[in-house]
């Protein structure tokens, strides 16, 4: 069996605004260990073999979490924006390349803002190319990514995409991942509500793992996880932070994204 996640930690702020510490998280993360605590503690219940994260600003905290789950890690650099990626994984890692491209040498200013990386990973059932992606939602953006998988799409390995694509089923962008051939695999084996945003009142489906190739056909399930370890009390952020005994009850989200988990067989 194997399980993936894809998770929005929007740069570890909580959600709502304001949740931790006081107003502070207003302008200010979680600090590094309080961060690593609760996200080894959330994301290590269901015991997932690929992580793929956006909005992972802070490399030590990327890799602290890694560390405690006893993954290795892959940090993708953003563009202009500080929301960089990282996917761990508790496979070996064959290769590595951020912001892959196709049609341009360099990196556009205008694309890519967030970040764009692959990853091919060696797994039981062979060689797992995964792609991770924190999309604008612009069309060149897509017929980039799209141009990029084309070589992974027709050498028959088994093929992730996921991450907050920041676009509705409903939208062009979803039907050009699926007349390349990607399965949501939330449309086909998913289970429960499927909107990840916002995380207190999600209305949106924006963050997604999409699937090609053999993987396909041992899909078991996808489903959001908005199981009670991504809330947590204001009190106890608060007692991680300074060591004290608060008894805050108040709970707020570990983001405003919840994740996304697909396990396959």
């Amino acid at each position: 069996m194997m399980r993936t996640i894809t998770y929005n930690v929007y740069r570890w702020r909580c959600w709502p605004e304001g949740a931790v510490p006081s107003e502070r998280c207003k302008v200010e993360p979680l600090k590094d260990v309080v961060a690593v605590e609760l996200f080894v503690e959330a994301l290590g219940r269901y015991e997932p073999d690929v992580i793929t994260l956006c909005e992972a600003w802070s490399d030590s905290i990327v890799r602290g979490i890694a560390e405690r789950l006893g993954m290795d890690v892959v940090i993708f650099p953003s563009g202009d924006s500080p929301c960089p990626g990282a996917l761990l994984t508790r496979f070996d890692i064959l290769e590595s390349v951020n912001c892959p491209l196709v049609n341009t040498k360099q990196r556009p200013p205008e694309l890519f803002t967030r970040h764009w990386g692959r990853v091919v990973l060696s797994t039981d059932s062979g060689e797992l190319v995964v792609y991770s992606a924190h999309l604008i939602l612009q069309p060149e953006e897509i017929s980039e990514v799209i141009a990029v998988m084309q070589d992974d799409l027709q050498s028959g390995r088994s093929l992730l995409l996921q991450g907050d694509l920041n676009h509705e089923p409903k939208d062009m962008a979803y039907e050009r991942w699926r007349k390349v051939g990607l399965v949501d695999t939330f449309a086909l084996a998913g289970t429960g509500p499927g909107e990840t945003c916002r995380a207190d009142r999600p209305t949106q489906r924006i963050d997604y793992i999409f699937a090609h190739g053999p993987i396909v056909r041992h899909l078991r399930e996808c489903r959001v996880l908005c199981d009670a370890w991504f809330r947590i009390a204001s009190g106890r952020i608060e007692a991680l932070s300074s060591g004290g005994d608060f008894s805050d009850g108040r709970a707020w989200f570990l983001s405003d994204h919840l994740p996304v988990m697909a396990t396959f067989e």
